[in-house]
């Protein structure tokens, strides 16, 4: 997975996250309802949607660190605003008082320097 792809699941974080939990939550529920069999299989389920939901959280942790850890500060707020906070292109560039073909060009070149950093690192 690519850095791009990997910051857009960033920015649907919450969603998914959720999603997972009542997944995770109905099968839960209703396993005391299934054979033997089935109640193993739906407890395997859980715990690998268990397993699903701690990756999110430490992806999401990985990439909020490489993203506060860009050398240029501007770079490294637009992808925090755009992709952690998830706001929308008018609301940071009200906020940080430039337009949006500013910001768009700032995410382009912060997702380069992002993809370089991590590369090194690999």
């Amino acid at each position: 997975m690519n850095i791009e792809q990997r910051l857009k699941k960033l920015k649907h974080f919450e969603i998914l996250v959720r999603s997972k939990q009542r997944e995770r939550n109905v099968l839960g529920s209703t396993i005391s309802q299934f054979s033997d069999e089935m109640t193993e299989k739906a407890k395997n389920r859980c715990r690998a949607i268990d397993d699903e939901i701690s990756w999110l959280y430490d992806e999401r942790e990985q990439l909020v660190h490489d993203i506060e850890h860009l050398d240029d500060p501007v770079e490294s707020i637009v992808l925090r605003l755009y992709y952690v906070e998830d706001k929308p292109w008018n609301v940071i560039a009200y906020d940080m008082n430039c337009s949006i073909r500013t910001l768009q060009n700032i995410k382009r070149s912060a997702i380069r320097n992002l993809s370089k950093k991590i590369n090194q690192v690999e």
